[in-house]
C-alpha cells in the first residue's frame, strides 16, 4: 500500500492487480487449471501483460505464493503459536477462529500450492524451503511446532473440501492451544502397526477393480485435474471406450471411484484398529491410525485423500462426495455418544472433523519432509490429544443427559 500520499509505479500496480486476479482463479479453479488467458481477463489486460513478467504459470504461482500467500500463512501459524504460549492468547484464539470460519483467500492458496509441491517441481523449489524456515524458526519457540502445524493446516484442507465453516470452532482451537501449552516430552514410539495389504471386496467386477486402482495411483501421482480418462485407462490398460461405455463422463467415473475407495479406506482402518486392540498397542485409537497413514508403505492412498480433500474445494461434485462422506462420519460420531441435546450437537461436529483433520496435516506434512511415525513428538502429542478430546465428548454426554432431566 503507498504511504504518505505515494503513488505507486503503474507496472508495480499492474503486477499487483495480476497477483490478485491469479489468487482468485486459483481459489475458484485450483492451481493445476491456472492460465494466463482467464488472468488477463479478470484483470482487464492483455495476455501480453502477463508474458512481460512471467514465463510459464508456474513462475506466477512462485510470484503469488512468496507475495500473497507467505506473509497470511506466516500470520496464522504465529498466531497458532501465539495461541498457545503468547502474552495475549485469547486474542490470538479469537484471530485463529475468525481464520478457520472464513479462510483468508490467501491463506486458502498457500495451503494449495503446499499441496501440489509434492508433484510439481519448479513450484516445490520455492515453497518447501520457504516453509521449512518458517517452522525452524516456530521450532525455536515450540520444539512440537510441527505436529501444531499439522492440526491447523489439516483442519484448512478438510473445511475447504467439505464446505464445513458455518461452525463454531472456537472450542476446538481452545483445546488445540491448550495441549499445545503442554510441555512434551519426545520418545521413540514402539513398532506401527499398518495397514492391511490389497483392497477390500466390493462386487466389484474385473474392469472397475482395476479402473479404481489406476485413479488411486494416477490421482496421488498427478492430482485430479491431470487424471484424464485416457490417463487412467494406460494406467489401469483397458481401452478407453470402455469407460464411457459404464460411466457418463470423468466426473462420474470419479465419483463412483472414490466413494468405494473411501469405503476401503474405512474398512482398512476398523482392520487395524482391531489388530491394534487385540495386541494391546500403546497408541490411543487415533494415534494408531494417524501413524499407520504417515508410514511409507501407506504414501499412495494418503495422498489420493489429500489430493481429492484439495480438489474438492474446486469441483462441486468432489465437494458433494466428500461433505456426503464426512457428514456420514458425524453421525456415525454422534448415534455412539447418544447426542440428543442440539447444543450437544453443535459443539461435537467440529471436534469430529477436527480428528479426521489429523491425517490431511499429517500428510501435507509427511511431503514436505516432516512428521514420519518415528517423530519423536507424534505419539506423545496425539495420545493427550485424544485423551483431551474423548474427555470433552463425556463432558458433551452428560450436558444432554442433564438437559434431558430438566
Amino acid at each position: 500500500m503507498p504511504r504518505n500520499g505515494e503513488t505507486i509505479p503503474k507496472s508495480e500496480s499492474t503486477r499487483l492487480k495480476l497477483l490478485g486476479c491469479a489468487v482468485a482463479e486459483i481459489l475458484d479453479h485450483g492451481p493445476d487449471r491456472v492460465g494466463f488467458t482467464a488472468i488477463a481477463k479478470r484483470a482487464g489486460l492483455s495476455t501480453g501483460a502477463l508474458y512481460a513478467r512471467y514465463e510459464n504459470a508456474d513462475e506466477l504461482l512462485i510470484d503469488v505464493w512468496l507475495h500473497e500467500c507467505l506473509p497470511t500463512l506466516r500470520h496464522f501459524l504465529n498466531d497458532a503459536i501465539d495461541a498457545s504460549i503468547g502474552d495475549d492468547r485469547n486474542a490470538s484464539q479469537q484471530a485463529l477462529s475468525r481464520s478457520i470460519n472464513d479462510i483468508p483467500p490467501s491463506l486458502a492458496v498457500a495451503v494449495s500450492l503446499m499441496v501440489i509441491s509434492h508433484r510439481n517441481e519448479t513450484v516445490a523449489e520455492v515453497v518447501v524451503p520457504s516453509f521449512r524456515r518458517m517452522l525452524s524458526e516456530l521450532e525455536e519457540r515450540m520444539p512440537h511446532a510441527a505436529m501444531l502445524m499439522s492440526q491447523y493446516l489439516g483442519q484448512l484442507i478438510l473445511i475447504r473440501g467439505t464446505r464445513m465453516n458455518n461452525l463454531d470452532w472456537s472450542r476446538v482451537v481452545r483445546v488445540l492451544s491448550d495441549i499445545s501449552a503442554e510441555t512434551f516430552e519426545p520418545m521413540i514410539p514402539c513398532e506401527v502397526h499398518e495397514f492391511a495389504d490389497g483392497p477390500f471386496n466390493f462386487d466389484l467386477d474385473d474392469i472397475d477393480a482395476s479402473l479404481f486402482e489406476a485413479v488411486e495411483a494416477v490421482i496421488a501421482s498427478v492430482g485430479v485435474d491431470k487424471a484424464t480418462i485416457s490417463r487412467i485407462a494406460r494406467r489401469a490398460g483397458i481401452n478407453p471406450a470402455s469407460i464411457y461405455m459404464r460411466y457418463e463422463d470423468k466426473a462420474v467415473m470419479l465419483e463412483r471411484a472414490i466413494q468405494v475407495l473411501y469405503m476401503n479406506s474405512t474398512l482398512r482402518n476398523a482392520d487395524l484398529l482391531g489388530r491394534v486392540a487385540e495386541t494391546h498397542h500403546t497408541d490411543s485409537a487415533a494415534a494408531a491410525l494417524v501413524r499407520a497413514s504417515a508410514a511409507d508403505s501407506n504414501r499412495q492412498q494418503r495422498l489420493l485423500r489429500l489430493e481429492v480433500t484439495h480438489a474438492a474445494a474446486h469441483h462441486e461434485y468432489l465437494g458433494r462426495v466428500m461433505r456426503s462422506f464426512y457428514e456420514g462420519v458425524v453421525a456415525r460420531d454422534v448415534s455412539v455418544q447418544d447426542l440428543k441435546s442440539p447444543k450437544a450437537l453443535d459443539t461435537q461436529r467440529p471436534y469430529t472433523l477436527f480428528i479426521r483433520a489429523n491425517f490431511f496435516g499429517v500428510a501435507l506434512m509427511r511431503e514436505l519432509g516432516y512428521l514420519s511415525p518415528e517423530d519423536p513428538y507424534m505419539h506423545p502429542y496425539l495420545d493427550r490429544l485424544t485423551a483431551r478430546m474423548t474427555k470433552n465428548a463425556q463432558k458433551l454426554a452428560a450436558l444432554t443427559k442433564s438437559e434431558l432431566l430438566q
